[in-house]
Order: structure tokens, then sequence, then C-alpha cells
């Protein structure tokens, strides 16, 4: 499996930690076919894993123009 990653702002980095799939209901989830990563952002702590994210919502984790676009629930990049 290929990792993709994009630039990322200054203060973000990515995990190094592989993720499987996102989604915590085996019936939902979605494997991670592309090696997306979970952004890491100074002083803040996803609630979950992905592996085990029910989260719905995405947003943008800053203003700046290379800020990827996370999921709210455990930070996996889904720009």
């Amino acid at each position: 499996m290929s990792v993709v990653s994009s630039p990322l702002p200054p203060g973000l980095t990515y995990s190094s930690t592989p993720v499987a799939y996102h989604g915590a209901d085996e019936h939902d989830r979605e494997p991670n076919r592309y090696g997306r990563r979970v952004v890491q952002v100074p002083g803040h702590t996803w609630p979950a894993r992905p592996e085990e994210c029910s989260e719905g919502r995405a947003e943008w984790v800053s203003d700046h123009p290379d800020a990827p676009l996370v999921c709210c629930g455990c930070g996996l990049d889904v720009s």
C-alpha cells in the first residue's frame, strides 16, 4: 500500500501509526485503500482511533492553504 501524504502547515505532523480502516461499525467501515494517516495537532487529542471512530463530520484543521480536511472524531486526513 502506498502512503498518501500532502504537505502540512507548520506545526502539524502525520502519525506514523498505520490505519487499517475508518469506522467502528463493521458493516459501515471503509478500508484505508490510500494510506491515509492521522494528523497530529499540537495540544489536541482525538477522541478515537480511526478503527474505533463513529464520527461522520470532517473539518479543516486551520485556515492555512495546505491545511488538511480531517475527521472530527479521529483526525484521519480525508482530503
